[in-house]
């Protein structure tokens, strides 16, 4: 089953009835359009974890462009739409449980996280770990209510009927599940035993495929565990530690000592799932920048960190895809992207990226385009400029009247049909 090519066939269709538009090129631009709508869920998770709207969209807008978020959101890969599922997943289960405290009915959201996550599981198998931070999100904190345990039962019969779709999909639908084979995961799993260390040590370290080399805003989270502590966010400290350790050591498991980096791509794409939730790290850390009074240093210490977060991503997108494998072959020997090309800083993606900027034109639409190649950038940066006033004009008036939020979607659309 491939997930991908259904959601993305209105593109398709719109592609179609437009005369000289590339069918592919406009396809291509699905997970650019899902990398958005992630960023949406994740401001809307910052919202519902008690945070001002101008935090939450300070990291959504991080998430975007200072993460390896962007530069997957260039390809056709699994993960963009699998990343969207999976916190889409895990923000509606903190609202539900946010229903059940309050004493509140959910069960109007209980049909959106079904769908949310058997969107998760029809988009990568590797959708079962995402279970243990769902569950880390759905643990009540207070008195256990007969509703609550009514609530966690259904949330439960729809996550087990939905595996079981999963695993008869070749019975029930004649649908090829050899990436959903649990047997052929778990005998995986215990041929890598003995190397698992190799994959988790390359997610965490490796100057070639580490989650934090190549996203280090994401390392500042860590300076928000002392908050989250004190302040009794516990929930929100564990929920993206279970998504590093689940993921990294899941990976590590099934794809063993060679092929637990992914191919190709920039930086660890079997990650990718696991940066919005790290970017959860980010509020309470954001949220004390932008403070009346805050440090001064630490002000620059943060917009440092954004600036040669953002700068990693502009590299990536700026060089071909696959220009960086091209060169590891070239070489004699050529250099294997799985050994030297991980540990090696010589042939890091960052090192020989910098090389071929001087030997390859930059990967931009406008400059494949022709006739008035001005149009092209004047029209997205207006698209962007656009976008950035309406959003500013929103925190500074959340509480506007619903004309202005039709007004705000009409704009948005016509200016995004142009």
């Amino acid at each position: 089953i491939r997930d991908r090519p259904i959601l993305a066939a209105p593109i398709f269709l719109a592609a179609q009835t437009l005369p000289g538009i590339g069918l592919t090129h406009t396809v291509w631009l699905f997970n650019i359009l899902t990398t958005a709508f992630t960023a949406g869920v994740l401001y809307a998770y910052g919202l519902a974890l008690g945070y001002r709207a101008r935090v939450a969209a300070v990291v959504a807008a991080i998430f975007g462009v200072s993460t390896i978020a962007w530069p997957y959101s260039r390809t056709f890969f699994r993960e963009p739409l699998f990343t969207l599922f999976a916190l889409l997943s895990a923000y509606l289960m903190l609202r539900i449980r946010k229903k059940l405290v309050a004493q509140e009915h959910p069960w109007l959201l209980i049909i959106p996280f079904g769908v949310a996550f058997a969107g998760a599981l029809f988009s990568k198998e590797a959708s079962l770990l995402l279970v243990p931070s769902i569950v880390v999100e759905a643990l009540p904190t207070r008195r256990i209510t007969r509703r609550m345990v009514l609530v966690l039962v259904l949330l439960f019969a729809i996550g087990l009927f939905l595996l079981l779709v999963i695993l008869n999909l070749d019975t029930w639908f004649d649908i090829s599940i050899e990436r959903w084979n649990l047997t052929t995961r778990i005998q995986q799993a215990r041929d890598n035993l003995d190397d698992m260390s190799a994959g988790l040590r390359g997610y965490m370290f490796s100057p070639a495929r580490s989650m934090w080399v190549f996203s280090p805003i994401l390392l500042l989270g860590l300076a928000s565990w002392h908050t989250l502590i004190t302040t009794r966010r516990i929930r929100q400290l564990l929920v993206p530690l279970t998504m590093i350790v689940s993921f990294a050591v899941g990976y590590a498991l099934v794809r063993g000592s060679e092929s637990w980096y992914g191919g190709l791509g920039w930086g660890p794409r079997y990650l990718v799932p696991v940066t919005p939730f790290v970017a959860l790290w980010l509020l309470p850390l954001i949220d004390s920048v932008l403070q009346a009074g805050a440090a001064t240093w630490k002000r620059l210490v943060v917009s440092l960190a954004i600036l040669i977060s953002t700068t990693a991503q502009v590299l990536a997108v700026s060089v071909p895809i696959h220009a960086y494998y091209e060169r590891l072959a070239a070489q004699t020997p050529a250099i294997i992207p799985w050994n030297e090309g991980a540990w090696s800083i010589r042939w890091s993606p960052f090192y020989v990226y910098l090389e071929l900027l001087g030997d390859q034109p930059f990967d931009v639409a406008w400059r494949l385009t022709v006739g008035r190649t001005w149009v092209l950038p004047v029209l997205a940066t207006a698209l962007a400029t656009l976008s950035a006033a309406w959003l500013i004009w929103w925190i500074m008036h959340r509480d506007a009247h619903r004309n202005m939020f039709i007004l705000t979607l009409g704009s948005l659309a016509v200016a995004g049909m142009i």
